[in-house]
Parts: C-alpha cells; structure tokens; sequence
C-alpha cells in the first residue's frame, strides 16, 4: 500500500508511528495489556478525526482496515465502541464491525450514525436475531426499516421495538406485533404503552392477556372513568359482536381514519381483516379506502348481484382475485340462514362478469355519479 500522502503530513506521520510500534507491542503481549489495547484504539480513532482530503481519507481507512483484520476481538470491541458514536467514520470500516461477531457489532449496530436504511435493511435480510435486536434499539427508525424488523416476527426484536421510545411504530409494525402479542404478554405490555396504538388494539388483545395485561389496558384506554372488570367484559363481547356484522363500531371508524389520514391504508391489510372475519372493521376500512359515505359501503356489501362491490373494485384497482373473495366473504351479510351462505358457481360466474365487463373509467364514472 502507497502511504507517501500520509507518511509527508505533519499531523498523521507521528501518529502513524505510534500507532505501528503500539500494534507491535499489543502483538507481542502475551496478556494482551489493557493499557496499550485502549491507546492503539484511542490512536485510530484520533486518526480519523483528522481533517483530511478524500484520498487521504481512503488511504487512511486502508490502514486501519488492515490494523482491525489482525487485530484481537477485544481490540475490535474496543474500536467499535469508539467509533459507533462517531459520523465521520467511512462507511466499509463500519460495515466491517457490523458483520462482525454480535459483541463487536452491537454497538455499531446501535447507534452509528454512518449506517443508513439501505445498509440496515441488508444486515437485517443477511444477519441472525441477535443482530436485528441490536438494530432495533436505534433512534429514528425509518418506516422501511421497521417494517423490515417486523416481518422477521422475532419475539425479542419486536419487544425490543415496542419498547424503543424513539421511534414511531407502523400500522405494518402494530398489526404483526397485536398478533404476536395473542401468544407473548411480554411484548403486549410494551405495546400497550405506546401512544400510536389505536384504542380499538386494546380490545382485541384484552380477550388474549391475563389479569395484570387486562389492568394495563383499563388503565391505558378507559372508558368512562373506572370500570368494574365484568363491564369490560361485556363492552369487549359488544364490540366482538358488531364484527359479524356490517356496522363499525367508533373505534374501528376512528382507526380507519387515523390509517387513512397517515396514507397507510392498503388492500391487503382490508383483506386480511376480512379473512379474519372482522365484517365490522373490514366494513370501516373499506369506506375510507373508498372515501364513498358508511350506508353506501353498506349497501353495496348486501347487494346480492355483487355489481356495486365490482364497481368498487374496478375503480380502486382492485385485482379480481381480491373482488371474487370480498364477495365469497361477505356473503354472511347478505343471508340470515346458515344453509344459504354457501354462494352457487352460477353466481359466482355472474359476479365475475360484472368485474370483466366494467371498464375503470366506467366504475370511475358511476362512483362520481353516487357522490353527488
């Protein structure tokens, strides 16, 4: 390697020799001293908060790199304690510490500010758990990153999120983690905590949580004051009930709202809601997905053609796969008899003609008609 640049500048040449005669010491201890292991990463890290130019930062970044691959895991450590509070640090050093082992890389994974989503989300697909909880402990998280903690559906990296009060969590975020929150009090308690949680998560998880998870969610969302338990009881069996049914509940409307406003409504969570069998809050998101009034919503659900719900989803490019199963799904609502929700192939065959047929721009068309 061509050190000429920094062997002529004042400020490196010197420390550049302390730093060679001090590996060479560290090298040849054979206890390893605390002593010189603190100077040789106190020397590297002075080096690198040299101003310099660009190539001079490279070529110095070559020899600390170098340094590092010889170096014992306590000296990484070291090193990567001091340099995960620093910005100015370049970036393949610091990706060298984050793949490191867990205990050097932690606290680069935690906290340098050199790491950006992309470089996050990466060590996120390519690491184990251990890793993904270290990250999940970094302030100011971005949405794409959270998502992508999310969906690992690890029960310490979520609680670890749930419980980091520097970051937002998303819709994404909360909807794996109420799930998971069915089986795990221990991230149901953090979760609850949160001020982004919507009120209508306390009451689906209040049915799944013992005695001192079901106080937290009085105490976090009441209603009314103080409420006896059997009170909230018969509220949450309520509530259950308007699910079976196409009428929201305030909760599931507000929840809408809040998702909707945040642009963060899509179709595959109002499908997953469907599937799950909540008609209420399936019938509230698709409202504000629409932005067409409740009683229209409603009536198109009850049409036993499917025409409107094929207008529906024709205007908001909704697949057909989607469409045929909002139809199949939402046939409870519109029979009373068990024997009669069992839909035949020749309606099936009609409702998917209505979807064919109907151009966008028609569907478009007819939408704007009903909202005058």
């Amino acid at each position: 390697m061509n050190r000429t640049l920094l062997d002529q500048s004042p400020e490196v040449a010197p420390l550049l020799v302390r730093l060679h005669n001090r590996h060479q010491l560290y090298e040849l201890a054979k206890d390893k001293d605390p002593e010189a292991r603190s100077e040789l990463a106190g020397i590297m890290v002075d080096l690198l908060n040299i101003e310099l130019s660009e190539r001079e930062k490279e070529l110095l970044a070559d020899v600390v790199i170098s340094i590092m691959r010889q170096a014992e895991k306590d000296l990484r450590q070291a090193l990567a304690q001091r340099l995960s509070a620093m910005s100015n640090v370049p970036l393949r050093m610091i990706l060298m510490l984050a793949n490191d082992e867990i205990e050097i890389a932690e606290p680069v994974l935690r906290q340098s500010p050199v790491l950006h989503d992309m470089d996050l989300i990466y060590l996120i697909k390519s690491k184990t758990s251990e890793y993904w909880r270290a990250i999940a402990k970094r302030a100011g998280l971005n949405p794409l990153v959270i998502n992508a903690l999310a969906e690992t559906h690890d029960e310490e990296t979520a609680v670890a999120l749930a419980s980091n009060d520097n970051i937002i969590l998303t819709d994404v975020a909360i909807s794996i983690f109420v799930e998971m929150s069915k089986q795990s009090e221990e991230l149901a308690k953090p979760l609850l905590q949160r001020d982004e949680l919507p009120g209508i998560i306390g009451r689906v998880l209040y049915e799944f949580v013992g005695t001192e998870i079901k106080e937290l969610i009085r105490e976090r969302f009441p209603i009314g004051g103080e409420i006896a338990t059997n009170q909230i009881d018969d509220l949450i069996e309520e509530m259950m009930a308007e699910e079976a049914t196409s009428t929201p509940s305030y909760l599931a409307m507000e929840a809408a709202r809040q998702a909707a406003r945040r642009d963060d409504l899509r179709i595959h969570d109002i499908m997953d809601v469907l599937r799950r069998g909540q008609l209420g809050t399936f019938t509230a998101m698709l409202t504000e997905f629409t932005s067409l009034p409740l009683t229209t919503v409603q009536e198109i659900l009850t049409q036993n053609s499917g025409y409107g719900l094929a207008v529906i989803s024709k205007a908001y490019d909704i697949t057909k796969a989607d469409f045929m199963s909002m139809f199949l799904l939402t046939q409870r609502l519109r029979t009373e008899q068990e024997e009669d929700r069992i839909i035949g192939q020749q309606e099936l065959a009609k409702a998917g003609q209505y979807y064919d047929k109907i151009t966008k721009e028609q569907a478009e068309e007819i939408l704007r008609e009903s909202r005058h």
